[in-house]
């Protein structure tokens, strides 16, 4: 009895005319319809971005908001209006679906993904290799609108809540003062420490002495008001100079603020830019030629065969 592989040897001697004929029949078909007339070509090209200058929500990463803002409906409705989708995707906006068919093309020809490194690579693929680039730069230049236009309504809002707290700290450093001044006035208090020093001492003196008169009276009147008002007094001056120091430092964070405000950040790193590719990206010709080839002696060998058999 024959061998499978015997038999498959002898069938390819016997028949090898028909073989080598479908062979180049097969080959010939298989250029013909990877050809532009049958099968049109698509363009790849695609953008590798790390996040700049992004404040990240919660416990996420830049990386991640960024992936957010490029997944956005904004992004994809400019899309779509920028470069006519409907229309390059052959669908009508007037039928029942159409918004499903558009995003499904959308998702199957835009990949947004985020590697391993934290960085994002943004892979457009088009029927025509300029639109293809073009629809990158458009990505990236949109993003980069909506981060902005964020981190902007951000710092406005940061600005605004620092007006309202720097206004109550001056409230605050100003009641103080006035405080101060009033103190100062009605019971000779300048330095609490300093001057607890010298009365106590004068007072003690003049004792010792038992000295009395106008400057006992005031050096008496002088220790009193100490007694009684000098550590309110000396606190007024702590709570002044804590205040000025939150009130500075409030300062520095409202110029931070107001400089994120004022000056036009980019809000992504473009490792690798688009380029127009000069090569399509499908279909592969080659291996449409060469499955087309293989099935098409395969289907011989199995004709054969059966005829054989039979």
């Amino acid at each position: 009895m024959i061998s499978p592989g015997s038999y498959i040897i002898q069938t390819l001697k016997n028949n090898f005319k028909w073989f080598a004929i479908v062979g180049v029949v097969s080959v010939i078909a298989g250029v013909l319809f990877s050809s532009p007339i049958f099968i049109r070509p698509r363009y790849k090209t695609e953008a590798v971005l790390y996040p700049m200058n992004l404040t990240p929500y919660s416990n996420e990463s830049a990386t991640e908001q960024m992936l957010q803002l490029l997944e956005s409906n904004e992004i994809t409705n400019a899309l779509i209006s920028d470069f006519d989708l409907y229309k390059k995707y052959e669908i009508d906006p007037a039928e029942n679906g159409s918004r499903f068919k558009i995003l499904k093309e959308i998702k199957d020809n835009i990949q947004i993904t985020k590697t391993s490194y934290e960085s994002v690579v943004v892979e457009v693929t088009d029927y025509s290799a300029e639109d293809a680039k073009a629809m990158v730069d458009s990505i990236i230049s949109k993003v980069n609108k909506i981060a902005k236009r964020i981190e902007h309504a951000k710092a406005k809002a940061e600005l605004e809540a620092l007006e309202i707290i720097k206004k109550q700290k001056g409230q605050t450093i100003k009641n103080l003062l006035d405080s101060i001044k009033l103190y100062s006035i009605r019971y000779d208090l300048l330095d609490y420490i300093m001057q607890s020093k010298e009365v106590t001492a004068g007072y003690m003196e003049l004792l010792a002495r038992n000295v009395r008169g106008k400057s006992y009276e005031e050096a008496m009147g002088l220790y009193k008001n100490l007694e009684k008002q000098g550590r309110k007094f000396h606190d007024f001056h702590h709570q002044l100079n804590l205040t000025r120091e939150e009130y500075a430092q409030l300062e520095k964070e409202y110029d931070e603020a107001l400089k994120k405000m004022k000056q036009d950040y980019t809000f992504t790193n473009v490792i690798v830019s688009p380029e127009v590719p000069d090569k399509k990206a499908y279909p592969i010709r080659w291996l449409i030629v060469v499955l087309v080839f293989v099935s098409s002696e395969i289907m011989l060998m199995a004709l054969l065969m059966f005829k054989h058999k039979n």
